[in-house]
């Protein structure tokens, strides 16, 4: 205790080994000048001593509060708060950080105070009141609800672009669920996601999540699948970021949720209707081509290499009026080129083609419709 409190006295010009209780109070009274002040009650809880700091911080006079009770004199204190002041006054106990409201002298608006107090016993053991220190917190109280508020619209936001909003602790178990339908919170806080969401069907790549998950990355739109005990499929994509606590310790993830069932199912029926598309295509047809904005071609399928007698290298890459044995200066190509330029589709253009080995020509047929970004 010396040490300290030489210290503490160095800091104002005192040079004693050992502070007297006197120099002791002058010094919390210096200290808490700025924004706090000390106080003493009597047995019954009445206000006997405030300190010279007092009408400056809190706007009023000592003698409004003088021989007033101080765990009554005009506070608005939070249920909670007004149960632990209770429960410590009423067992002669210590208290610490008792967070209120109260207002300042001609002030509109309340300040924040927080009291801290130990009760006094004399040498008899006779309890005699509270000594205490009021520290006045108004800015700090303002600072955290502005956070509040910026949180509260940070939720807002999300819930607009999502279903709900989670996060997990240092071991990916989930710590934190907003509401949401499907979804009972029992099955899920304090499981990881994998074991909850099927880690067996084949939809899931869990490996590659938990290892973004491991090196401490963001991610983005990864979706799973979860199945319900009638055996229909749920899916789910969600997106989250890592948290870090001011000394860069991992916390875990936070993040948001949404339901894309919806939307996988519509993606699975265009691909069951494309495998359709394809088969009945190539029923009606002998081969089936694709080309890039310049008419060069990109893809033939395999019936193609046979049908047409050339190889991919002597397709790909090149205008149909650039492959072997094609005659582009016969007047049906001008027309067709014009209409490929237009981006009209193509109705059974039909245009000869020569070989060598054997020595034949071949008659072909095409069709085709233009494709665009949107499609």
């Amino acid at each position: 205790m010396g040490g300290d409190n030489a210290r503490l006295l160095a800091a104002v010009g005192h040079e004693a080994e050992e502070p007297s209780p006197l120099q002791l109070l002058a010094l919390l009274e210096r200290v808490l000048s700025i924004s706090g002040w000390f106080w003493k009650t009597n047995a019954e809880g009445r206000t006997t001593f405030v300190s010279s700091s007092y009408a400056a911080v809190s706007g009023m006079q000592p003698g409004e509060v003088l021989g007033r009770n101080e765990w009554t004199q005009g506070r608005n204190l939070k249920a909670a708060m007004a149960r632990r002041l209770a429960t410590a006054a009423g067992q002669r106990a210590e208290f610490s950080e008792i967070e209120y409201q109260q207002m300042r002298g001609d002030a509109l608006e309340p300040i924040w105070c927080i009291s801290s107090g130990v009760p006094v016993w004399d040498a008899q053991g006779t309890f005699c009141g509270y000594w205490g220190v009021t520290r006045v917190i108004t800015e700090r109280k303002r600072v955290e609800q502005r956070l509040q508020a910026s949180e509260a619209r940070y939720r807002q936001l999300a819930d607009t672009v999502s279903d709900w909003i989670w996060s997990t602790n240092e071991r990916h178990e989930i710590s934190e669920f907003s509401a949401a339908p499907r979804i009972s919170k029992a099955d899920i806080l304090g499981r990881c996601r994998w074991d909850f969401a099927d880690a067996q069907l084949p939809e899931n790549d869990w490996p590659a999540h938990r290892a973004t998950l491991d090196a401490r990355l963001p991610f983005r739109d990864f979706e799973f699948v979860r199945q319900n005990d009638g055996g229909a499929k749920h899916w789910v994509s969600i997106s989250g970021a890592p948290r870090f606590d001011g000394a860069g310790v991992f916390l875990g993830y936070q993040g948001t949720g949404r339901y894309v069932t919806e939307r996988k199912l519509a993606e699975l029926q265009l691909a069951r209707s494309e495998a359709r598309y394809r088969r009945l295509a190539t029923l009606s047809a002998d081969w089936e081509w694709s080309s890039d904005e310049q008419h060069r071609f990109t893809y033939f399928s395999e019936r193609a290499i046979n049908l047409s007698f050339n190889t991919p290298d002597q397709g790909y890459g090149r205008t149909r009026w650039e492959l072997e044995g094609i005659f582009p200066e016969q007047p049906q190509w001008g027309e067709h080129r014009r209409q490929l330029a237009a981006r009209k589709p193509i109705r059974d253009f039909e245009y000869p083609r020569a070989s060598l080995v054997p020595p034949r020509v071949r008659w072909t047929s095409v069709s085709a419709d233009p494709v665009f970004a949107a499609d």
